[in-house]
């Protein structure tokens, strides 16, 4: 199991750790709905949606973090390369040139993670939005225990 001690959120200058909401999720089975217990889900459900949308904001800011980084290595060795071209007396071409950037090791390793960022980030979401569905079928399933009224209402004939 993942270490979670170090996620918290700040709001109002007060640290909230999200350890203990963050330990058990299991997202295939948090979007199930168990039909023996619909208020127990609906009461769990405001903890899942906060635990599950705290993941997808890091995930996030990791994805733009790690897409940052890797700007930075093309900026680096599209300027590294072009330098040697020209200490080399060897011609430079735009498609070379990035040929030799995306075939570099350093820069692969960080376009996977990039790649992973981003699924990881999109799985997140996806959870959210079954999170989201989930909500809908325990409100119709009556899990809220909400009691819906229209009350009578008099409809006066227009064609007088």
């Amino acid at each position: 199991m993942e270490d979670y001690s170090d996620y918290e959120i700040t709001i109002l200058a007060t640290k909230h750790p999200f350890a203990d909401a963050l330990g058990d999720l299991e997202p295939v089975e948090d979007v199930k709905i168990d039909p023996s217990n619909l208020q127990g889900e609906f009461l769990r459900h405001s903890e899942l949606t906060a635990a599950y949308g705290y993941l997808h904001a890091i995930a996030e800011a990791e994805e733009r973090r790690l897409e940052y980084k890797l700007e930075r290595l093309d900026a680096y060795l599209d300027n590294k390369i072009r330098e040697q071209l020209k200490a080399e007396e060897e011609k430079s071409t735009e498609p070379k040139i990035r040929k030799l950037i995306i075939s570099n090791d350093s820069y692969r390793d960080l376009r996977l993670s990039c790649i992973d960022a981003t699924k990881a980030k999109k799985l997140l979401k996806a959870t959210l939005l079954a999170l989201d569905a989930k909500m809908w079928a325990l409100q119709s399933e009556g899990a809220d225990r909400r009691r819906i009224f229209i009350p009578p209402s008099v409809h006066e004939d227009e064609s007088d």
